[in-house]
Order: C-alpha cells, then sequence, then structure tokens
C-alpha cells in the first residue's frame, strides 16, 4: 500500500490546523485515491507523501483535539498570518464540524487579541525574563 493510498480513509477529511496546508477531501481516480489536486498542484512531490503521513498522524484516531477545535485553531492561525486560502477552508471546516458563527468569531478575536499583544511587548522590546516571572506569578496564584 503506497503512502498516499494510506491517507484515503474518511477520517482524514478533518485535518491539522496548524499546517500550512490543509486538505479538504480526497479524490478518487481510476486506480489510486489522491489528494486534492490543490496539494498536488502546489506540494513538492518528494515531500508531499510525508506531509500527508504528518497529517495524518494530527487527524488520526491517536489525535487529541477534536476536529471542531483544530478548525477553529487553523481559522485564528490564517486569519493572523493572513491566508485568504486557509480562511475559507477552515471556516468550511470548522462550520462542517459544528462550530457556531458565536466560536468562529471567537476563535479569531482570540488570534487578534494574541497577535495584537504580542506586537505591544515584542515591539516596546519588554524584558522576557520579567515578562515570565509576572505570567508565573499570575499562574501561581491560581493554583
Amino acid at each position: 500500500m503506497s503512502k498516499l493510498s494510506a491517507f484515503t480513509s474518511t477520517r482524514r477529511l478533518l485535518l491539522p490546523a496548524v499546517l500550512l496546508v490543509s486538505v479538504a477531501a480526497t479524490t478518487t481516480t481510476a486506480n489510486a485515491q489522491q489528494p486534492p489536486a490543490f496539494l498536488r498542484d502546489t506540494y513538492p512531490p518528494q515531500a508531499l507523501s510525508s506531509t500527508l503521513q504528518d497529517m495524518d498522524a494530527l487527524t488520526g484516531s491517536k489525535a487529541v483535539l477534536n476536529g471542531k477545535v483544530r478548525q477553529l485553531i487553523g481559522l485564528a492561525v490564517a486569519a493572523t498570518v493572513p491566508c485568504q486560502y486557509c480562511i475559507y477552508l477552515h471556516t468550511k471546516g470548522a462550520k462542517a464540524m459544528g462550530a457556531t458563527d458565536a466560536e468562529i468569531r471567537e476563535a479569531v478575536a482570540a488570534a487578534a487579541e494574541t497577535r495584537k499583544m504580542s506586537t505591544v511587548l515584542y515591539g516596546n522590546a519588554y524584558d522576557l525574563t520579567a515578562f515570565r516571572a509576572e505570567v508565573d506569578a499570575m499562574f501561581a496564584a491560581k493554583k
């Protein structure tokens, strides 16, 4: 069995949100199952097989995150990158997994807030050691 044909089970339709590329579905050819054209046409052939294995590892039966959470993470990351392809795919994926419009808005807003604070802290060269000490103290108080 080839690595590509091993990729074809239904559970692989819901893919990891943190990858640069996502596969929405597989298509059938006369002789074998293949990933969608957008991957075949854009990914280096020598790297496609291992990428598909990586995707499968994050979406298969051993995955810890459920599909909706992965899609919401993917959407949040895509919105901050920004990537219109990924935004489209992960919005469709999140809705297909049962995400509400409110959950989608909140995921995107949470990503925006993280990016905003990152910009403020990094842009002002805030002392990382001091930051870590403050964060550690904040979470120690919550134990």
